[in-house]
């Protein structure tokens, strides 16, 4: 008897070691097949520290993704931007090469150089990137500009301000078509909450209704676009429709179609022309400038998201160190376990035999 239990005890033994044998034999056969560690880790601390990396990684890899959208509206804006300029610079030289005192002086290749400069700036100011009008400020599914409205028709240029002398200025201009159109009636100047005057809807703004009725109460079309890129910084990098160099653009356009139009003696016309000028080459000294701080904006995002995905790599290399496993020791030990696995059996099928002989003795 005393035998017996001997052998049923060591019988015990054998069979548990066959259990943990085959469970450490699933386990790194799985290590082996997958790469990975088992997902239970057993140790809370790599636990903890596992799930702050996965953690730190996802939201790096968050600022990377909406980095990497930016940078196709900020590259829309740089482009549309270098459209707009040139067709400044080409209405520019159409301008200078007007000869008023030419006995043959001619003046439709300038109006043919502002429609083409018009269709240009309007094209540039409705550019799309996706979903979303790149220059529409928070209107992001608005198209911002109503072609229609950019350039003058033939009433509009038979009316004041632009059937007599041209202004000092283009923002004079400005000024007297807000007061002036719409029947004379003058737009209702009212401070805003903060003290400062309303923001003026462009005449070729989508959203324009008259001169009287063309605030923005919500500032839609004029929050310029920004992103943040890491915690609790921001990177601002657009540009709004109604932007005043836009605006004095527009105004420009329709100087010089005033200009190359009239019918009124000398010096009107040049006077038209040379103020469109003027006000062509400040607009593009200040599209510029714009240019260049939107420059130094996508420089920036550029940079952070290098950092973003370098440091999403490091992470990589940190949850790997926790849940990889090292290919040539998990094949190694899958071969001891099995080598392992393999003898328990053998010795559980001959201790089984001997047991049974004991136990019919």
């Amino acid at each position: 008897m005393t035998t017996y239990l001997s052998s049923l005890s060591s019988l015990n033994t054998l069979i548990n070691n066959i259990r943990d044998n085959k469970y450490n034999l699933d386990k790194i056969g799985a290590q082996v097949s997958t790469g990975k560690v088992s997902p239970d880790l057993a140790d809370i601390a790599k636990r903890s520290q596992l799930l702050d990396l996965n953690e730190t990684k996802a939201q790096t890899d968050a600022y990377s993704q909406a980095i990497q959208s930016t940078q196709l509206k900020a590259d829309g804006t740089d482009s549309a931007l270098t459209r707009i300029i040139s067709a400044a610079n080409t209405l520019i030289s159409a301008i200078d090469s007007y000869q008023p005192n030419s006995v043959t002086a001619n003046t439709k290749f300038i109006t043919s150089a502002v429609t083409t400069a018009a269709n240009e700036f309007t094209a540039s100011l409705n550019t799309r990137v996706g979903d979303t009008y790149i220059f529409a400020g928070s209107r992001y599914g608005t198209q911002p500009v109503n072609a229609n409205n950019v350039i003058l028709t033939a009433a509009q240029l038979a009316a004041a301000p632009y059937n007599g002398a041209a202004p000092a200025s283009i923002s004079a201009l400005g000024t007297a078509a807000v007061v002036t159109a719409g029947g004379g009636t003058s737009y209702p100047v009212a401070a805003t909450a903060n003290g400062s005057p309303p923001h003026l809807v462009a005449d070729y703004d989508s959203n324009f209704t008259g001169y009287t009725n063309n605030d923005d109460p919500n500032n839609l079309a004029f929050t310029k676009q920004s992103i943040t890129v890491e915690d609790s910084r921001r990177v601002t990098y657009g540009i709004t429709s109604n932007d005043q160099v836009f605006q004095d653009f527009a105004f420009a356009l329709r100087a010089a179609q005033t200009g190359a139009a009239s019918t009124a003696a000398a010096p009107v016309p040049t006077n038209w022309l040379q103020l469109a000028r003027t006000a062509l080459s400040n607009v593009v000294s200040t599209l510029q400038g714009k240019q260049a701080a939107l420059g130094e904006s996508r420089a920036d995002m550029a940079a952070t998201l290098t950092r973003h995905q370098t440091d999403s790599s490091n992470l990589d290399i940190s949850i790997s160190k926790i849940t990889d496993v090292d290919p040539a020791k998990a094949s190694t030990d899958l071969l001891s376990i099995q080598t392992q696995y393999q003898g328990t059996l053998s010795v559980t099928k001959t201790s089984l035999g001997l047991s049974l002989v004991n136990y019919l003795r």
